[in-house]
């Protein structure tokens, strides 16, 4: 018998591997997305079962915190009979991580890889300018308001928030009515 479940509904306080138990067997259609959270320390939350039949996306929720260039959460997905499906997609709910899974035996790691604020894809040149600043300062080892601003930074999910910051958003409404100023003027 498959069980089948909706991971959204499920409300789990704690961390931890395994927290998402099946004595049967998992299965995840393609439209499906299984959402585990993951946090800087290197714990998440973990997803065990009999056996496992992936396809949609794994998507890797962050916690608050201040993450190293790289983090391997091991075993997010164990089974106890062999893993011969793969999700189609992995992300990640920031828009400066990439997340990628690898494929073992009987589980399934999560790599979380930090890209620099200015160095995303699809990054306008605004965008870039304003991330390499904010790169120079970032730390792990930063503490008060400092760390909760890049922790805050770290979970934004689009490259939005970095528009935000640089006040884009206020000047770009500015210069069309600069612009039609200059336009009525020439036209006088």
């Amino acid at each position: 018998r498959l069980a089948q479940l909706t991971i959204v509904d499920v409300l789990v306080t704690t961390l931890a591997l395994g927290n998402l138990a099946f004595a049967g067997a998992f299965t995840q259609t393609a439209q499906g997305t299984l959402a585990l959270r993951v946090d800087n320390a290197g714990s998440r939350d973990g997803l065990s079962a009999m056996q496992a039949s992936l396809n949609g996306t794994l998507r890797a929720v962050l916690q608050p915190g201040l993450y190293q260039s790289s983090t391997t959460y091991t075993g997010v997905v164990v089974t106890t009979a062999a893993i011969t499906s793969q999700f189609a997609s992995v992300t990640s709910s920031s828009a400066f991580f990439k997340a990628t899974a690898t494929y073992n035996a009987n589980s399934v790691d999560l790599i979380m890889t930090r890209q620099g604020f200015g160095a995303v894809a699809g990054e306008t040149q605004n965008q870039r300018a304003i991330g390499n600043v904010l790169e120079a300062g970032y730390s792990t080892a930063l503490t008060g308001a400092t760390a909760t601003f890049y922790a805050q930074l770290l979970q934004a999910g689009s490259l939005r928030a970095l528009d935000q910051l640089s006040g884009e958003g206020t000047s770009g409404t500015q210069n069309t009515a600069f612009n039609s100023g200059v336009l009525f003027g020439q036209t006088m």
